[in-house]
């Protein structure tokens, strides 16, 4: 199974320490970075249930980056997405942060629309747990606007120095980075964001966030971002509403729905909120870590209809979204625990039994291959297990070599639903959970799929 890998852009590096001002941060949690403290509602304080505590970074309240521009947003502001339109969110649900010694959060959000200049809108929250390190962040981009350190050094080779081959290979490598992370303010937009042209996005300091907002599209090759005069008119527009959301202290911080609002779901088996099946203690009964992990949530398109026009397969008409949670080893960069779980839909006209085969062949060996390929043949070779698991109609457990030890996954079909679950180690090695625990971790994944059915 390929992996969709969907972290964001990472910041160019500086060659000299930059200068920024700084001052010190209050407590608070307002989403904005403003330090506010909420006063609880009425209702709140009369239930006998405490309300849930805010997701914090630092001292600031977590936000979930589609809360702040979401999908009827960028419809009123970009056009009219494609019937393959998609949503993809990542960020964190767990009640620490993914870097608890101080560094960012990265968090996105990013819609496909499959129009036909297939428009792309990608919003990069980095969350940091001080105003200072954002407005240090964003300075770098403002100084590599400027310049400054390139036209330093071209000064310095301009006097005979045994370190001159050393400086021209410098000089080089920080006109990259200048070309390429270099923003300057468009105070037309806002005094605090900047138009970074070598990446295409306009990047915004607000209070402990740096906020990037990119819209690109593909008309041909290679992949560009659209130029900057398309642009403007939509970016006021969706900073405005997104400083709008800002200034609620009550801004939700859940994902939002891993379909669009509007998507016809007539006659498909019902939508589950994948990553409220595939929780934290799905997660940690698979791995046996229980650290905050990172979140990536996939959506099912935006018109299912569209799929019942391929072929006649169940599989191949299916929608699906998907869900994907990472656990970094602590006190390690390289290492990771991946959980991968796929949520399969049946379309009007056919059952789940039939979408197990379909669904597992199709996740396997890809669409075409559905028709030529069936499950028997899995079996007979070795690869495919028929297993028990509580809570589910039938389930088999596949495994990349019939030796057992390698990629392995267990495809459940509970009702009209199938459920494709992945757990593995990534990095110095790479290596599927037990066997015993990737059971467990469907099987925790299974009862909670009607709470996580809306």
């Amino acid at each position: 199974m390929s992996r969709t890998v969907l972290a964001p852009l990472t910041s160019v590096l500086l060659l000299l320490p930059l200068l920024a001002g700084c001052s010190a941060d209050e407590p608070g949690a307002r989403g904005d970075g403003t330090p506010t403290t909420a006063a609880p509602s009425a209702s709140a304080v009369a239930s006998e249930e405490p309300a849930p505590k805010p997701l914090l970074i630092g001292a600031f309240r977590y936000v979930s980056p589609c809360r702040l521009l979401g999908p009827d947003d960028v419809r009123e502001i970009y056009g009219k997405p494609g019937p393959y339109a998609d949503i993809t969110q990542e960020g964190i649900d767990s009640p620490q942060p993914v870097y608890p010694n101080g560094r960012e959060v990265d968090s996105q959000c990013w819609y496909r629309f499959d129009d036909k200049a297939n428009t792309s809108v990608q919003l990069y929250v980095d969350q940091y747990p001080s105003k200072r390190a954002a407005r240090k962040a964003f300075a770098s981009t403002l100084r590599l606007g400027r310049g400054t350190l390139s036209k330093q050094i071209e000064r310095d080779l301009r006097k005979d120095s045994p370190l001159a081959d050393v400086l021209r290979g410098l000089l080089e490598i920080q006109k990259e980075n200048e070309a390429k992370g270099g923003g300057v303010r468009t105070p037309a937009i806002g005094e605090d964001i900047a138009f970074v042209s070598g990446r295409g996005w306009f990047e915004a300091l607000r209070g402990n966030l740096v906020l990037r907002l990119k819209r690109s599209q593909y008309q041909g090759t290679p992949f560009d971002a659209v130029s900057i005069k398309g642009t403007v008119q939509q970016t006021q527009e969706a900073f405005r509403r997104i400083d709008e959301r800002l200034a609620d202290p009550d801004l939700d911080q859940t994902r939002v729905d891993s379909w669009w609002p509007d998507t016809a779901a007539d006659g498909w088996a019902p939508f589950a909120r994948v990553c409220d099946v595939l929780d934290d203690e799905a997660m940690a009964t698979a791995t046996g870590r229980a650290v905050p992990d990172t979140v990536t949530d996939e959506s099912v398109v935006l018109k299912p209809k569209v799929r019942l026009r391929r072929n006649h397969l169940p599989g191949s008409r299916s929608v699906s979204n998907r869900c994907e949670r990472r656990q970094r080893e602590p006190g390690s960069d390289e290492n990771a625990m991946y959980g991968d779980l796929q949520i399969w839909y049946t379309p009007p006209g056919h059952t789940g039994g039939e979408l197990l085969d379909g669904a597992f062949v199709r996740t396997i060996s890809g669409v075409q291959a559905e028709g030529d390929v069936t499950i028997d043949q899995w079996r007979s070779q070795g690869y495919l297990t028929d297993i028990d698991v509580k809570g589910a109609d039938k389930a088999y457990t596949l495994t990349s070599e019939p030796d057992g030890k390698h990629d392995r996954w267990i495809a459940a079909q509970v009702g009209d639903r199938v459920l494709v679950l992945d757990v593995s180690e990534f990095g110095d090695k790479s290596v599927s959970v037990p066997l015993g625990q990737l059971l467990a971790a469907m099987e925790v994944a299974i009862a909670n799929l009607e709470d996580a059915t809306p």
